[in-house]
């Protein structure tokens, strides 16, 4: 269930909301990468971050959001399409309203959610 989770926030995770998420290898066509909520520096290949990206389907997420507020225990919670459906959402509003913050995550002494270590590098 996790890598569902992971493949779904990967889908999501752009360089243009924090520009630490992708980073260059030392392998040509594949990029560490951080995906929010999971261990920083997953290593993914191009192809697999197009495949991740390709499989968010706005349409989709929105009829799961419907189905779920208008009918919450009617769902089949323990389906996979049900797993995938609710990780897309929470990868979402992740993506979207979580700020990415270095400056706070140091003023406060902690670690932020999304470190800088290394040089961001372009994904075509």
């Amino acid at each position: 269930m996790d890598e569902a989770y992971r493949r779904c926030g990967l889908g999501l995770t752009c360089k243009c909301r924090n520009p630490y998420s992708f980073r260059s290898t030392n392998v040509q066509g594949y990029f560490m990468v951080d995906v929010l909520d999971f261990e920083p520096g997953g290593i993914y290949s191009a192809n697999q971050i197009k495949k991740a990206r390709d499989g968010f389907l706005p349409v989709e997420s929105l009829s799961f959001v419907k189905q779920l507020a208008s009918a919450p225990k009617d769902c089949e919670q323990k389906s996979i399409d049900f797993v995938k459906n609710k990780a897309t959402v929470l990868a979402f509003r992740k993506a979207v309203f979580e700020e990415f913050n270095e400056t706070y995550a140091e003023a406060f002494g902690v670690q932020p959610s999304c470190s800088s270590h290394g040089q961001a590098s372009a994904l075509e």
